[in-house]
């Protein structure tokens, strides 16, 4: 595999003979909160099993965020990581291994985000491109990109302007004023521009076990049947301060053409009051 570094950038860059047949997969993963102003953006390979080298170029709002130098995960540590601006707001990132190793179908890189003043929740609009792929012996190997289940929904729902305002599209956003934020829109399978989820909104009763007459507490709620990146959890407590118990949702048995109804129930002893919520959060 051949390195070029071109003395404007500073950046290395690869140099790739012609195309295979074969092609590889690079996965931009959701972006990832660390702390209150930093966050952590993953990468992941998949498809082909060849690719020893990748380069990509990473457009992100240099007004909103720092980004640092990439680190290679522990699958990938036979390989090392470069980076240079090539642009304003344009990174270069190559991986490539002195050894001609071929890299993991698995995380391999994760490139630090420092958050600016006006931080985004949980991290600014993030494009990949330029996306290149090398097999051990320099070939050029095709090569595609595919972003993460949450950023990929936002960017459906959002514009650019509004992708960077996290009073809009973060994560605890409500756009709509509906009471139901972003990510539970998501998980809801509901337009978090319009007010309509009232049919979507997590619904709590108290019920009789049809045989025994014992009282129950039931939460239901809806959930897409694809769904990817969240984790949804019912949590239980005695008061609304403490949530210490999770309990184990299933379908209801009722369902419609993408999402599927869940429920979670606890059953009432004494007269202890109890208290049950859904909260989600990215996986």
């Amino acid at each position: 595999m051949k390195l070029l570094t071109s003395p404007a950038t500073k950046a290395a860059t690869l140099l790739v003979l012609p195309l295979l047949a074969i092609a590889g997969t690079l996965e931009q993963g959701d972006v990832r909160e660390v702390s209150a102003d930093s966050a952590l953006l993953p990468l992941k390979l998949s498809g082909s099993l060849e690719v020893a080298g990748l380069q990509f170029d990473l457009a992100y709002p240099s007004a909103l965020a720092t980004i640092g130098q990439p680190t290679v995960s522990s699958a990938a540590a036979s390989h090392q990581a470069q980076s240079g601006q090539i642009s304003a707001g344009v990174l270069r990132v190559v991986v490539y291994s002195t050894s001609s190793a071929t890299l993991p179908q698995d995380l391999i890189l994760n490139l630090p985000i420092v958050l600016g003043a006006a931080k985004v929740d949980p991290g600014p609009l993030m494009v990949l491109s330029n996306i290149r792929f090398t097999d051990a012996q320099g070939n050029g190997i095709a090569a595609t990109s595919r972003i993460g289940a949450v950023t990929a929904w936002k960017r459906t729902h959002f514009t650019t302007t509004e992708l960077n305002d996290p009073t809009v599209s973060g994560d605890r956003g409500d756009p709509d004023d509906d009471g139901m934020e972003n990510l539970m829109e998501l998980l809801s399978g509901a337009d978090p521009k319009a007010a309509d989820s009232a049919n979507r909104q997590p619904l709590v009763n108290r019920q009789h076990d049809a045989t025994t007459g014992e009282p129950y507490m039931v939460l239901r709620w809806r959930k897409l049947k694809d769904l990817e990146g969240l984790q949804p959890r019912v949590e239980m407590g005695t008061e609304l301060a403490n949530w210490p118990m999770l309990l184990p949702s299933i379908p209801s048995g009722v369902e419609d053409e993408t999402t599927i109804e869940m429920q979670a129930k606890v059953q009432m002893e004494g007269p202890e009051r109890v208290f049950l919520r859904l909260t989600v959060q990215r996986q």
